[in-house]
């Protein structure tokens, strides 16, 4: 196998992690022998050994960025990553104009995911769209790239909006959610800042 060593985010650290290339579902032997030494100087006592299973790639979904606020002038587009799906199922809600007061009333927490009181949320102050994205199911060690377009939803020519999007990992033949799920609330303002 070719093995290769990882660097640590210490720089004497009690575990050293290294990347092999081998087919998920497969067992490795690990061998250490007295004496190795480590990155830190330090020496192994006695012989190590286990038999390890290599693991299944993780199934993964997210928005890409940390960001909540999208430019009005520039894409009105948002990444999403995801591996070992089929397909992702996007909700996106736009929140009414004439509802932005309940939205603050009634939630509280951080702008990019806020939490609801009392059974109140985004079904009750917004109109909701749904759109499937297919994608290949290829190789499970590669992440896949899609794009949300959020320009085809602003309402008559509105150029502004507040939107709450959740990507969740999709089955189109069972019709139903696999996989995990990430969401955010999204704001495309009409306000500009000069520096």
């Amino acid at each position: 196998l070719d093995l290769k060593a990882l660097p640590a985010a210490a720089q004497f650290s009690p575990a050293h992690a290294f990347r092999i290339k081998a087919p998920p579902g497969r067992h490795v032997y690990v061998r250490v022998s007295k004496g190795a030494e480590s990155f830190g100087g330090f020496v192994l006592a006695k012989d190590w050994s286990a038999v390890l299973a290599v693991p299944e790639f993780p199934v993964e979904v997210g928005l890409v960025g940390d960001g909540a606020v999208l430019s009005l002038g520039g894409d009105k587009r948002l990444g999403v990553t995801a591996r070992g799906l089929p397909a992702l199922r996007v909700e996106l809600s736009r929140v009414r104009p004439d509802q932005i007061n309940h939205l603050v009333s009634q939630s509280n927490g951080r702008f990019k995911n806020p939490d609801f009181r009392w059974g109140f949320g985004p079904d009750n102050l917004s109109e909701a769209f749904t759109e499937i994205l297919p994608l290949r199911l290829g190789d499970p060690a590669k992440t896949q790239y899609a794009a949300v377009d959020l320009g085809r939803y602003m309402a008559g020519g509105e150029a502004r909006g507040l939107f709450f999007l959740r990507v969740e990992g999709w089955d189109p033949v069972r019709k139903h959610r696999v996989g995990p799920v990430d969401e955010r609330m999204v704001l495309v303002p009409d306000l500009g800042l000069i520096v």
